[in-house]
């Protein structure tokens, strides 16, 4: 620690030092200012030694303490320890795909990756005019790599306005089971591979432009379509055809025939299923169902005007109305049990 003494004149008597704090500027009101101590690495004064002490060890110790587990530095002992106790209980949920690693942050995994395994992880960027350009890009990407990636939060905002958007390969991460054991596991089990992929894209959004940083090695799983998603687009363009009534197996037909001269993509595996999830998505299934409702509806009331057309005498009349009265009854009841459901 070194300090030396210095006399620092009253700023009303414009023999002020430019060189002290703005808390000895607040006490000169004197004829003049004795600062004992003056730090010479910033030239701050402070009129005790206690304040020295602290500013010297806060500002400009040497011996900073260091974290063991995630290498964060503190300036003193006692927040470290507190750090400590906080840090031992969080979960290193963050797995190696290539061996036993495990960690707590994503950061040390990739580090772990090109350290250990010597795998070449690079960043790349690309500039978009509008996010609309950015979707196009990416749903293209996914394509051309076989990936996948979703976002995994929200979007987040800065002051500054930026709206940061950060999507992962779908692969990533652990399986967590939500089942109530009312259906089975899929048969070629879980998307995820129960450790971390580093394949990520993050997207920063302004008003002006739309910037995009994204890496694209993937590491611990293979390139399976069978895992990936019928894209946007072409989801659009089966629910057009649906919604055109154009039979489900001439829509299979085509999509099946239209992988003998491309590359065999997602969509070339389609099946009714996959067509029947598409219709419930565009609400096309309700559009058929209250279709069919309406037709049944008409059905029934062409052939109630044609028995009523029929009736010749007073007797079939008296018929006809006890039938017409029981229906009333019928329906009524059933109003008012769908009313209180």
């Amino acid at each position: 620690m070194s300090f030396k003494e210095q006399v620092v004149h009253c700023k009303y008597n414009n023999n002020y030092s430019a060189g002290t704090s703005s808390n000895t500027e607040k006490l000169a009101y004197n004829e003049e200012v004795v600062i004992l101590y003056i730090c010479e690495k910033c030239g701050q004064g402070f009129q005790n030694k206690a304040s020295f002490r602290s500013h010297n060890k806060r500002k400009h110790t040497s011996s900073n303490h260091v974290c063991s587990m995630c290498k964060k530095i503190f300036t003193r002992r006692n927040y470290l320890e507190k750090h400590q106790k906080n840090c031992q209980n969080i979960k290193k949920n963050k797995l190696c795909s290539l061996c036993d690693f495990r960690a707590s942050s994503s950061a040390e995994v990739l580090r772990h990756y090109e350290v250990k395994h010597n795998v070449i992880i690079s960043e790349k960027t690309l500039s978009f005019n509008t996010f609309e350009e950015f979707e196009i890009w990416k749903e293209e990407f996914e394509r051309n790599t076989k990936s996948r990636f979703i976002r995994k939060t929200g979007t987040r905002h800065t002051v500054d306005g930026v709206n940061i958007t950060k999507y992962i390969c779908h692969r990533d991460g652990n399986f967590q089971s939500k089942s109530r054991g009312i259906r089975h596991m899929k048969a070629i089990g879980s998307d995820k591979i129960n450790a971390y992929c580093p394949a990520n894209i993050i997207v920063y959004e302004t008003e002006q432009s739309v910037k995009v940083s994204y890496r694209d090695t993937h590491i611990g799983h293979e390139f399976d379509i069978c895992r990936l998603k019928i894209t946007a687009s072409e989801r659009a363009d089966i629910a057009q055809k649906l919604a055109l009534k154009i039979p489900t197996k001439q829509i299979l037909d085509e999509i099946h025939d239209s992988a003998i001269n491309s590359e065999l993509e997602r969509v070339h595996l389609a099946t009714r299923k996959d067509l029947w999830n598409i219709a419930k998505s565009y609400n096309l299934n309700n559009e058929a169902k209250q279709q069919s409702y309406k037709k049944r509806k008409q059905d029934v009331i062409n052939k109630v005007v044609k028995v009523c057309n029929t009736i010749e005498t007073e007797e079939q009349l008296e018929a006809v109305l006890k039938q017409v009265a029981s229906l009333e009854n019928i329906i009524s009841a059933l109003s008012k049990k769908h009313k209180t459901k």
